[in-house]
Formats: structure tokens, C-alpha cells, sequence
């Protein structure tokens, strides 16, 4: 859950660490290299501490996600200039665009509640942060 990377490349990277050791990645080098190409065409920080690095890949099956918590922040380029603290990364089949933005979707709204940024912020294990996520602030 909590990262040891201080910077961008280095968390992306972490998160995919993360991936590689569950052995849902056909070819690591091949979603690092749609995350980084995603990443170069536009910086995938948000507001809000919230950072949803991506990229869609013929080398897995389904959407897979990995999160990872940086509470000192890590610069991430983001749109309001907050850096990220909470990241997720987000990898796709190539063949299936709408499971992608149906999990892109689903995090962006999550994440937008300040509430649900505060419990996974605050979340002693990974399963609180699940359920941080999956029950929304009303």
C-alpha cells in the first residue's frame, strides 16, 4: 500500500512491481511502455492528490489495477499542482476500451469525494482501502 518511491517514473514502476509479482502481466516491458507513452502525452495527475496513471496492452486478459499510497506526496504534474498521494494504475486489454474507461470512470468519481481520499488516506490495511473505495461518500 505504501510506497517507497519519491518520484513518478519510480511509483509507476512500483505499481507495476506490484502487477509482475501477481503475475497478471503478459509482458512487463510492454505495459510499462504504454503506461510511460500514455504519461508523456499527458500528465494522468489529477486534483486533489489523486494521480490514475494508464495504458491499454495486448499483453493482459482484463482491466488490472494496482494502488499505492505516497501521504508525503510525490510531483506528478497534476492539474491543480497538488502532488499525488494517492495513485492508481490502471492496465487494460487493448480489445476491450470500455472496461478502460468504465474503471478510469469509476475511480475519477470515487476519488473526487474528499471523504473517500481521507479513509483510503487513513485505511490501516488493504482491505479498508478496498473498502474506502467500493463504499462511496454520500
Amino acid at each position: 500500500m505504501r510506497l517507497r518511491a519519491v518520484t513518478k517514473p519510480d511509483a509507476i514502476r512500483e505499481l507495476l512491481d506490484v502487477l509482475e509479482r501477481t503475475g497478471v502481466l503478459g509482458d512487463r516491458a510492454a505495459a510499462e511502455q504504454v503506461v510511460f507513452e500514455r504519461e508523456a502525452i499527458l500528465s494522468t495527475g489529477m486534483e486533489s492528490g489523486v494521480a490514475i496513471p494508464h495504458g491499454k496492452t495486448a499483453t493482459v486478459n482484463r482491466v488490472w489495477v494496482a494502488v499505492g499510497l505516497a501521504p508525503a506526496g510525490i510531483p506528478f504534474n497534476s492539474v491543480d499542482g497538488s502532488p499525488a498521494r494517492i495513485l492508481a494504475l490502471v492496465v487494460s486489454p487493448v480489445d476491450d476500451p470500455g472496461a478502460h474507461l468504465m474503471v478510469m470512470a469509476g475511480f475519477s468519481r470515487v476519488l473526487r469525494q474528499a471523504k473517500v481520499r481521507d479513509a483510503v488516506l487513513a485505511a490501516g490495511g488493504p482491505e479498508e482501502m478496498i473498502q474506502a473505495l467500493t463504499h462511496e461518500a454520500p
